[in-house]
């Protein structure tokens, strides 16, 4: 990277979706700065929004579970939301778009596949019992979490107990700052469902910003107290990796509000 290209160091904080918008809008010039674990950073050559080959997820791999957490729980929600179809989506679920954060809108359907309660600070739970019902979380707790005002209440609605929950709250951003309105608002657009069993899950989502800049996220899911719990590792990071730059959506199943039933 040359002397003359732009310092955004000053833009990234310590929250984890902050640090990654902080990569997103670095993309949009030409750069990403990745943040080390410890407060380092290296810097990467931005990927063009062309025609190159698409980055792709972390490798799939057994969900982790955080430790501490109860036994798996019954079937039923905790809200009654039924369980459904237990097929995995080969097309982008039906929904209505809303803003769960500031940043990112993320498809609900309170009556199929959640979130079937909105609690503290527009917190999101209680989601159906089905691989629909995981992805529905998996994009929520994206969404939420990206809102630098009221993510620390969608961590501690969605995610499991155990020794990194209150580590991973801790590293997101104090309330009032940046929420990286630099590249813009965003939208769920594509998902991939890695693995699948009845009391755990992994799914990966993706999120499309303007002028071609693309993110996504793994997140591991556990059902627990009849819902879908996003775990952590004792660290505090997420077993999937952070949020990730890439560069297109090939390999993600569309997910777009025109589509589903």
């Amino acid at each position: 990277m040359s002397n003359s290209e732009p310092d955004v160091a000053p833009a990234l904080s310590r929250r984890w979706w902050i640090v990654a918008v902080g990569a997103l809008a670095a993309a949009v010039i030409g750069i990403v700065v990745v943040v080390l674990p410890g407060g380092g950073s290296t810097t990467v050559a931005g990927a063009p929004t062309g025609s190159a080959p698409s980055a792709t997820a972390p490798a799939p791999s057994p969900p982790a579970t955080s430790a501490g957490g109860p036994a798996p729980s019954s079937s039923a929600s905790f809200c009654g939301l039924p369980a459904g179809s237990q097929v995995q989506p080969q097309a982008g679920p039906g929904g209505d778009w809303k803003d769960v954060g500031t940043l990112v809108a993320a498809p609900q359907d309170a009556r199929r596949f959640g979130p079937g309660r909105i609690g503290t600070g527009s917190s999101t739970t209680c989601f159906a019992h089905s691989p629909t019902g995981a992805l529905f979380a998996g994009a929520a707790f994206m969404a939420g979490a990206s809102d630098d005002r009221t993510g620390a209440d969608q961590a501690r609605a969605m995610l499991l107990d155990g020794p990194g929950k209150q580590k991973f709250i801790d590293t997101m951003h104090e309330p009032g700052s940046s929420s990286g309105s630099d590249i813009g608002h965003g939208n769920v657009s594509g998902f991939r469902i890695l693995s699948y069993s009845k009391d755990q899950a992994r799914v990966s989502v993706s999120v499309s910003f303007p002028d071609n800049v693309f993110a996504a996220l793994t997140v591991d899911l556990a059902w627990r107290h009849g819902d879908w719990k996003v775990t952590t590792l004792p660290d505090g990071s997420l077993p999937g990796g952070e949020v990730q730059v890439i560069t297109s959506l090939d390999g993600f199943t569309p997910w777009i509000p025109t589509q589903g039933d």
